[in-house]
């Protein structure tokens, strides 16, 4: 396996969400094209296919859905840290000298 891009795992994400192309690049703000691509580079980087297209729809293969799941699990973690850093923005910090 080559180094993924974290926003290629974060794509993979909403795709396995939505289930169609162009739902996630509207969702995400990006064009199909890009979507693919990155879909594309995913899939070279694991050797094997991540997505499959079933009845005008994209789901992932067994080998994506465990990747899904594994990456839900690291953006829930993500954003659990990124809250708890926010928390921290306006706390009292540093020294008192009385």
């Amino acid at each position: 396996m080559h180094t993924v891009n974290w926003d290629d795992l974060r794509i993979a994400l909403r795709l396995a969400e939505d289930g169609r192309v162009s739902l996630t690049a509207r969702t995400l703000g990006i064009n199909e094209r890009t979507v693919l691509r990155r879909v594309a580079r995913l899939d070279a980087a694991m050797g094997m296919p991540v997505f499959e297209k079933h009845f005008g729809r994209v789901q992932p293969t067994a080998a994506g859905k465990l990747l899904v799941a594994k990456v839900a699990d690291m953006d829930r973690a993500a954003r659990a840290g990124l809250a708890a850093v926010e928390k921290t923005r306006d706390a009292p910090s540093g020294h008192v000298t009385l």
